[in-house]
């Protein structure tokens, strides 16, 4: 489906990297449980720390209901939530645009419609979160209409890298934003059409100066930005939504969180961990 074609592509490659990073990291004996055996909840055996991991899949919901709380399964308990029914997201349980998997769909386009799900405040600290720290995120998701369409961000605005948005900009242009200084990709780079789900990944890695900021889609880079500064805060972190309320109509099978930067082994592990599961 969406991603297949990548998949077998890249397989020769994945299992050399696999192989080499098994051997250096020892991933069976020292306890990782984060996706694709890659990190675990609290940064232990020098590992890199899963802060988050929101997977739809694993939801004991009924298709169609709202969904008040979308349980982490990374170990820290940090769910994402809404009290509020009215700007609830709907639970799709099966979808055969992802192997039949489940996704949660928001939305926002509409005048009436405002729906999202707030991340624990803590993703916006220095201990936890964004603030100072590299970073990456890796999103399952898609929009089901043109224009403008955030996967997640923060509320309000901010000074320059004062609020961090993943999403689509606009019609011709995805983003990782860090207000003020953001990577985009031009929509003939983009590989997910309107109404499909991809593979999104956003790093941030000082270490990688020059190219500290990259964006990557089905596991293939699509920009760099030579910046290295850190957040400085990320204010009401939120999924479904960005910077005075900029809803959107987005479906998001899964979010995982590292509050530091992977590896570049440790990435294609687990897009290829991802690209298996929604191929």
């Amino acid at each position: 489906m969406v991603f297949m074609s990548w998949i077998l592509h890249r397989k020769v490659l994945i299992n050399i990297l696999l192989a080499a990073f098994f051997a250096a990291f020892g991933i069976f004996v020292n306890g990782q449980t984060g996706p694709g055996g890659v990190g675990n909840f609290d940064g232990s055996n020098n590992q890199p720390r899963n802060v988050l991991w929101l997977d739809a899949s694993s939801l004991s919901l009924t298709d169609g209901v709202s969904v008040e709380t979308w349980s982490d399964i990374s170990g820290n308990a940090y769910d994402a939530s809404n009290t509020t029914t009215a700007e609830q997201p709907e639970f799709v349980q099966s979808s055969a645009l992802i192997n039949n998997k489940s996704l949660i769909r928001f939305y926002g386009l509409d005048a009436a419609d405002n729906d999202h799900l707030d991340l624990p405040s803590e993703l916006g600290t220095t201990q936890d979160g964004v603030v100072g720290n590299n970073y990456t995120f890796f999103v399952v998701a898609g929009r089901r209409a043109a224009g403008e369409n955030w996967i997640l961000g923060g509320n309000p605005g901010g000074p320059a890298n004062g609020n961090l948005g993943i999403g689509w900009r606009s019609n011709n242009n995805f983003a990782q934003v860090h207000w003020g200084n953001d990577i985009d990709v031009g929509t003939g780079a983009q590989l997910t059409a309107t109404g499909q789900l991809g593979i999104f990944t956003a790093d941030f890695n000082v270490s990688k100066s020059p190219s500290a900021r990259k964006v990557f889609e089905n596991s293939q880079l699509q920009n760099t930005r030579n910046n290295n500064t850190a957040l400085g805060q990320w204010n009401t972190p939120t999924l479904g939504m960005f910077a005075g309320g900029r809803w959107a109509d987005v479906d998001i099978a899964e979010v995982i969180f590292f509050n530091e930067a992977v590896s570049d082994a440790q990435r294609i592990i687990i897009e290829n961990y991802l690209g298996a599961k929604y191929g």
